[in-house]
């Protein structure tokens, strides 16, 4: 929530607070609660003043940044980055678990081949589903290349 959204005037001079407060991230879902109270600087001529409203909050959309991967390759293994912008954590597939696996973001490799990794990360209740990345592994054993 910003200071956008927490916008409210009165004519008179007084302290306007809100509830929960500015910056506050709000998690997504119904029926969320903001709370104004104003506190007139003249108590005598005027009345302290309360609101409600309820808000929907929407989920938030996400990505993935998936560092390059370097193909082909020939390491034995190889340490996968890839991170979302929400911060929740990514995890990796492989499209051909014979060629490499994969254990968290470390990928074994088995075999010459191609495979294509995905990177995935799901959402959550405040967080849609990112897209997913995809990228292509070449794997080239050392003996291929030196014939």
């Amino acid at each position: 929530m910003s200071d956008v959204q927490l916008n409210a005037s009165a004519s008179v001079a007084g302290a306007i607070t809100y509830w929960p407060e500015s910056g506050t991230l709000l998690n997504a879902g119904a029926d969320q609660v903001l709370r104004l109270n104003f506190v007139p600087g003249d108590l005598i001529n005027y009345n302290s003043v309360s609101a409600l409203v309820e808000i929907t909050v929407e989920k938030a959309d996400q990505s993935i940044t998936f560092n390059d991967l370097v193909t082909p390759c020939q390491e034995v293994i190889l340490d996968l980055v890839a991170t979302s912008s929400s911060g929740l954590p990514v995890s990796y597939s492989s499209s051909d678990p014979g060629v490499v696996s994969i254990s968290g973001n470390v990928v074994t490799i088995l075999k010459d081949g191609q495979t294509t990794i995905t990177a995935s990360q799901p959402g959550n209740e405040n967080f849609n589903p990112a897209p997913d990345l995809n990228q292509v592994l070449t794997i080239i054993s050392l003996d291929t290349l030196v014939t």
